[in-house]
């Protein structure tokens, strides 16, 4: 109730709670009145697996990141949910948001002007970026290409929505960025020689980085 109340302490229940049980990828509302849906909007959202419904509504979300949410009442109506608190800033379509800055954060949904039913969002600050490469433990061959994703970690947590990435490689001659249709946050690279080279990912104002060991000779 202690975070229920510094989000929007003039909210009073419309009347009996219901009952609503949720699916992967839903959350009840705090009035139990229907259920909050996250959309998958874009692949390099962490929440989501190759742009579908994620398996669990998000624990956290990236302070930077867009995302949507689409709300179905207990009776089977859908209503656009909209913000509730400055940390989130609406956009288009409707249900879309943008994390503006950290904190709990409400999202309400009106019908006939009253509330129908509300939602906390842990909104946080990205601290740093997990870059695995796949298959491999930070080392390629000549001539192979590999991917490489940049996950979003705050505090514990892994951070949803979708964030702009930028990747860049301090030596083009060891290692190659390689044209993709994947996601912002993942990249395909490809062993041009021997050597180590440096590849980095910035996303507003964080950087990450991983060392990269290029083993073999050119065929």
């Amino acid at each position: 109730m202690g975070r229920l109340m510094r989000g929007l302490p003039w909210l009073l229940p419309l009347g009996t709670v219901g009952c609503f049980w949720s699916s992967p990828g839903e959350q009840s509302g705090e009035l139990g009145n229907g259920v909050f849906t996250w959309v998958c909007t874009s692949g390099a959202d962490q929440a989501c697996t190759d742009n579908v419904s994620p398996d669990d509504f998000p624990d956290a979300i990236a302070v930077g990141s867009t995302f949507q949410l689409t709300y179905r009442s207990n009776g089977g109506l859908g209503y656009t949910p909209q913000a509730g608190s400055r940390h989130l800033q609406e956009s288009f379509p409707g249900g879309s948001f943008t994390a503006i800055e950290p904190g709990w954060a409400s999202v309400i949904v009106y019908k006939d002007r009253a509330i129908l039913d509300f939602i906390h969002l842990d909104l946080r600050t990205v601290d740093r970026f997990e870059m695995p490469i796949a298959g491999t433990s930070s080392s390629v061959e000549v001539g192979e290409t590999t991917q490489v994703q940049a996950s979003p970690i705050c505090g514990d947590a892994l951070c949803a929505g979708s964030l702009p990435y930028a990747w860049s490689i301090d030596d083009p001659s060891v290692l190659a960025l390689q044209p993709s249709d994947e996601p912002d946050n993942r990249v395909t690279i490809r062993g041009i020689s021997a050597g180590t080279a440096r590849l980095s990912v910035t996303s507003d104002d964080l950087d990450g980085a991983v060392t990269i060991t290029v083993t073999g000779t050119p065929p």
